[in-house]
This record gives C-alpha cells, structure tokens and sequence, in this order.
C-alpha cells in the first residue's frame, strides 16, 4: 500500500477529519468544512444536524446517520416545495455513506442536493461548491475520472469567481484534482497541483494548519507511488508536527500519517523506529493522548 491519499470536502465543519477506505491503494481523509451558518437551537432540526456533524467528523458514524436522517425528515415534513435548507444536510448524509464506501446510497442524495441548488440558487452560490466536491469525492471512487474532474473544475470556477484564485477554499479543490491525477499515474502533474494548493494554504496562516498538514500528506503519499520513500520523509514528518499540535487524542489523520510513516521507515529499512511508530498507533487507537 502506498499510503493515504488526503483529501478534502466541503460538507462539514473546517479543521476536522474522518478516515475512510478508498480503492484500490489510497484513501479518503475528509476535511469537513460548512459553507453558511445554521442557527441551532436544542432538538431543533439544526441541532440535530450540528451533532451529527460532530459525530461524523469523529468517525463515530453510525450514530451520526440517525441524526442526519431525522434532521432531514424533520425538514422535509415542512409543507410546501422543497428547501435550501436541505441541502447541507443532503451533502453531509451523501458524504458519511460515501466516507463507509457506500456511494451507492451516497450518490442519490448528492445528485439530489446539486439538483436543487441548481435550480434554487444562483450558479455561483458557494453552497454548490459541497454538492460538487462530494459529488465528485464520489466519481472518483468509483472510477469514473473524466466526470470527477468535471465536477471539481466546476467547483474551482464558482470559488475563483467568487473568492478569488487564492483563497484557502480553491486550494482545497486543486488538492482533490492532484489526488485525481495520482489515481491516474500522472504524478508529476499532481505534484505541480499539490505543491500550488500548499502555497495558497501556507499563505493563509494558521488557519488553514490543517489543510496544510492534508497536502502534505498528498505530497507525500504522490512520492511513494512512485518509490520516492526518502523523499516522503520530510512531508510526513512536517504535517505530523502541524497534527500534534491539536488537542483531540483520536485524530484519525495523526493516526493515518504514522501509519504511512511506518511504511516509509520499513522501506528505508528502518524496521526498529517503525515497530515503535507502531506501538505509539496502537495506543492512539485505543484512546491514547498525543501529549
């Protein structure tokens, strides 16, 4: 396995993570990020969507999907024509069945959600920029990567537009359209993607640290497949700096990166320092602190 490919959706909250299958050597790590602001109040349909947002960027998804699933009942019982409102929520529930490799049941919803921010928005709304992005999460990990770039372009065009060409948000779709290519093979166009959505990232500061430490994983991870392992070394060890830094115990990327750094050291026939990178796995897995 050459390690985990990273990458980013806009469905959720920033500065979050899940950790998920992908085919057939890489994986999906979704940076949650919500476009707009839902006033939540307890039990409301709100709330119901902001706990379950919590759960999912937690990996804890089977107790995320009821709240989703209620929050948009709730929503759809409301008399009249379908609403705005319920497009986040189809996102976020498309996006916790497609991070469990059920895109079957995530792909409906997605389409859904897109359908009707075309038609209920404007065409450069920035809530279409998550239809796009998970719709395209989707094609791209059922292979269908002609309809996958199409789908991220899109998406880039609305934030330029919109936010210009270097907002943090456009480095988040250059970063899914590198990890494209890196499905492909074509590593050194994904490197020149990567190595633009970091610069737009580092320039935004701290508070794009966790888009930052995602791309350099990509980064790393692109210069396994091709054997570059020495080369991946740095990369990992930088964004594993940026993840210590953050106070949850879980953090299911940590977890992915000292995987992969593990794999690095064997290749670079280190097996003692990887037995102990995986000894310090194991003890985040089971609730283990990073401090």
């Amino acid at each position: 396995m050459a390690g985990r490919i990273a990458s980013t959706s806009f469905t959720g909250k920033e500065d979050t993570t899940m950790l998920v299958p992908r085919a057939p050597v890489v994986a999906l790590i979704a940076g949650l990020f919500s476009i707009g602001v839902i006033q939540a109040a307890e039990n409301t349909p709100a709330e119901l969507f902001n706990r379950a947002e919590q759960l999912h960027a937690k990996g804890r998804y089977a107790e995320a999907e009821p709240l989703y699933k209620e929050s948009l009942a709730t929503r759809e019982q409301v008399p009249g024509p379908d609403r705005p409102e319920i497009i986040p929520v189809l996102n976020a529930l498309a996006d916790l069945y497609h991070v469990q490799g059920r895109d079957r049941e995530a792909e409906p919803l997605s389409r859904r959600a897109l359908t009707l921010g075309e038609r209920m928005l404007p065409l450069q709304d920035l809530a279409l920029v998550a239809s796009l992005t998970t719709l395209g999460d989707i094609n791209r990990s059922t292979y269908r990567y002609v309809s996958a770039e199409l789908l991220y372009r899109r998406a880039m065009a609305i934030l330029q537009l919109t936010l210009g060409p270097a907002h943090p948000s456009v480095a988040r779709v250059l970063s899914n359209l590198a990890s494209l290519r890196v499905d492909t093979q074509r590593y050194d166009e994904a490197a020149q993607l990567f190595q633009r959505a970091l610069e737009i990232s580092e320039r935004a500061g701290q508070a794009s640290s966790f888009q930052v430490a995602v791309i350099l994983n990509n980064m790393a991870v692109c210069a396994i497949e091709r054997g570059r392992y020495a080369a991946a070394e740095p990369y990992l060890q930088r964004a594993m700096r940026i993840r210590e830094a953050v106070p949850p115990s879980d953090d299911p990327m940590m977890i992915s990166l000292l995987e992969t750094y593990a794999q690095v050291l064997r290749k670079t026939r280190r097996a003692s320092l990887a037995k102990q990178v995986d000894v310090r796995v194991a003890f985040l897995r089971q609730g283990g602190s990073q401090k």
